[in-house]
């Protein structure tokens, strides 16, 4: 058991692993369709790893299917790729003004056909879960992406909330790091996790406006930069 344990599984994981595999994938995945290859492949292929070596805890992180691995590296690599190929495209477009149509109907498609194959493609559960479950939440990510692209194009964004969103944004992953160790460190002392929901509310403001703090620190900005 303690073995295991050494490997269990969350999101903090998923995005080291995934990380890893970007910086790889950078280098030789220059055509552009490999990443929308790679994405399918791991859509389709993934619940036929689930499972196998199970009684080996290397591949727990990868594809591990014990009640400790939350987000298994398989299917949940999809996101940081489909990410990795919109992100150049979508800065390269974000002048045009076709860019919001586009995410609308891509997201819209994918959104019908993730509900279409819901269960033909396995449904299982928010850990792992079939292609068409994930087709779906790609769809709405793009669609939230179009309602940004228009919120940011008529809207005035100058605003004090805005730029609080802005830099977040900029700032996400030292920002979900922090968060992560600050509700670790609330569930071990305060067991967040037993109180009441208000009062959890509470933790949960107060964990934002010190990972907000922390991060508006120019030296806790530089641990985060090369991340």
């Amino acid at each position: 058991l303690p073995g295991y344990l050494f490997w269990e599984v969350d999101i903090l994981q998923l995005a080291g692993l995934s990380f890893i595999a970007a910086s790889v994938l950078r280098r030789w995945a220059t055509h552009p369709m490999v990443f929308p290859a790679l994405i399918a492949a791991v859509l389709v292929g993934s619940p036929a790893l689930w499972g196998c070596l199970d009684d080996v805890p290397l591949v727990a992180p990868l594809w591990g299917t014990a009640g400790f691995v939350s987000f298994p590296f398989f299917p949940w690599v999809a996101y940081p790729l489909l990410g990795m190929y919109l992100s150049e495209r979508l800065f390269n477009w974000a002048e045009s003004p076709r860019t919001t149509l586009i995410m609308i109907v891509a997201g819209t498609l994918l959104g019908i056909v993730g509900l279409l194959t819901f269960e033909a493609l396995g449904a299982g559960d928010y850990y792992r879960s079939g292609a068409g479950v994930h087709l779906g939440m790609m769809g709405f990510v793009l669609l939230w992406l179009a309602a940004c692209y228009g919120i940011c194009r008529w809207v005035n964004t100058d605003g004090y909330v805005f730029q609080r969103i802005f830099f977040w944004s900029r700032q996400v992953t030292g920002i979900y790091f922090i968060q992560w160790i600050l509700f670790g460190w609330s569930f071990l002392l305060l067991g967040t996790g037993e109180l009441s929901d208000m009062v959890a509310v509470v933790v949960g403001l107060l964990v934002l406006g010190l990972s907000h703090l922390l991060m508006t620190c120019k030296g806790v900005q530089g641990l985060f930069r090369r991340i």
